[in-house]
Parts: C-alpha cells; sequence; structure tokens
C-alpha cells in the first residue's frame, strides 16, 4: 500500500523527462538539416566563386598572350616606325609633297603624302593648293587631284578653295574630258567653270579687240562699231580649247 503513491508520483516526471527528450530530439535534427542545407548552399556559392575564379584566370591569361603579341609586333616594327618617325618633319611638309618625281611619282608615293598631310597645318594645305598646279605636269596634276579628297577627308575644302579657280578655267582646255569628273567634288559645275572662263578670258578680248577692230573697220563696207564683234569672236576663239586644240 505505501508503494503506490511512489509509482503516481515518479510517472509524471518520466513523462516529462521524456518530452523534453523528445523536443531536444526535435531540434537538433532541425538544427542538423539547417546546418546541411546552410553547408550545400555554400557550397554552391564556393562552386560559382571558383568557377569565376577560373575564368578570371582565363581572362588573364588572354591579356597576357595579347600583351606579349604587342610587344613582339612592337619590337618587330621598330625599325620602320623609327624610320617613318624621320618623316615627321613639319619645316619640310610642303617641300615633300611637292616634291619632283617621274610620272608615277605620286602614286607610289601616296603613302607618304599622307603622311605629310595628316601633319600639315592650315597655311601648310592653302600652300600646297597654291602651288601645287605650278610644280607638276598637268596629267600629274589631275591625278593627284582625283585623290586628294579621300586623303582629306576632313580638311579637304581648305585645298579645294585654292585650286578650284585653276580647275574651272582648265575646262576651256583639251584636258576638259579629265576636268569634268573633278567639278563636283571640288564644289563647282559647268556652268560656274564657264562663268570663271569668261571672266578670265573676256578683258583679255576686249583689250584685244581694241587694236583688232580698226583694222577690219578699214575692210568693212559698212560704217559699224566692230569692237564687240571682234571681243566676242577673240573670246569664243580663247575659250574653245577642247575645239581647237588649246585656243590660239
Amino acid at each position: 500500500m505505501t508503494e503506490k503513491p511512489d509509482q503516481a508520483s515518479h510517472s509524471p516526471r518520466t513523462f516529462y523527462l521524456l518530452l523534453v527528450q523528445v523536443i531536444l530530439s526535435v531540434v537538433l535534427v532541425g538544427v542538423l538539416v539547417a546546418t546541411q542545407l546552410r553547408t550545400k548552399q555554400e557550397d554552391k556559392q564556393a562552386e560559382a566563386i571558383e568557377l569565376q575564379l577560373k575564368g578570371l584566370d582565363a581572362e588573364i591569361d588572354h591579356l597576357n598572350a595579347q600583351t606579349r603579341s604587342m610587344f613582339i609586333n612592337v619590337e618587330f616594327k621598330l625599325p620602320k616606325l623609327q624610320k617613318l618617325a624621320a618623316l615627321l618633319d613639319k619645316s619640310r611638309v610642303v617641300a615633300t609633297v611637292l616634291e619632283k618625281g617621274g610620272e608615277s611619282a605620286y602614286l607610289q608615293r601616296e603613302a607618304q603624302i599622307n603622311l605629310q598631310l595628316a601633319q600639315a597645318s592650315d597655311e601648310d594645305l592653302r600652300e600646297i593648293g597654291q602651288r601645287l598646279t605650278e610644280v607638276l605636269p598637268v596629267y600629274a596634276t589631275f591625278e593627284i587631284l582625283g585623290k586628294l579628297p579621300l586623303m582629306l577627308p576632313d580638311r579637304f575644302e581648305i585645298v579645294a578653295a585654292e585650286i578650284r579657280p585653276w580647275l574651272e578655267t582648265q575646262y576651256a582646255t583639251h584636258y576638259q574630258a579629265s576636268v569634268r569628273p573633278l567639278l563636283r567634288p571640288y564644289g563647282s559645275s559647268i556652268k560656274q567653270a564657264r562663268t570663271s572662263i569668261r571672266r578670265k578670258f573676256l578683258p583679255e578680248s576686249r583689250v584685244r579687240a581694241i587694236y583688232i577692230a580698226p583694222l577690219i573697220s578699214l575692210l568693212s563696207p559698212l560704217p559699224i562699231d566692230v569692237r564687240p564683234i571682234v571681243m566676242e569672236g577673240d573670246y569664243m576663239l580663247r575659250s574653245s580649247g577642247p575645239l581647237l586644240g588649246g585656243g590660239y
């Protein structure tokens, strides 16, 4: 009879102990599961970082290879670069471009001319435009005039302004076929060329008419002023290069 109360008093304590053990087990399992999940996530992050590092290593290797290749190229081309540097003498820009040569000298030396034009000042370009038509044969002048728009895409108008008047008057010569395709690139037209030709030759024809008209008046049976007729006739002859082989 005295043992029953002891058993009853121990039963709740045992139950609570078991309950605490179960709760602790559940918590422990949860902690273990959370730890494993976090470990897996960290492993994935580590793998991603490792892949990024490998990618960076590959990029660094590629950049190193490019750098080595550039150094090799510079070392290989250094003598040629030094030779080109010797040509960068601004005091001889105009002289180099206008240097006299054979028929195809300018076509063969186009790279050198490009180098000089690249460092030419606006003043240099104006002088080149003014003197280009003086120092070269006409056929060689037309060759280089055809290439100048490509050689000077940004500052071509500086040269074109100096060459345009000469080019327009050449339309009255037997070079008309060579002049025609150049008029538009140089900012002109056939109409403007004819105007320039008239402006150039008409004053000369007017002066010539003053001396020629009296002689023709002596031969004319009519008492008229033949100076306008003589002037226009003289102008037509002088400006008819393509028909008369360059005028008379």
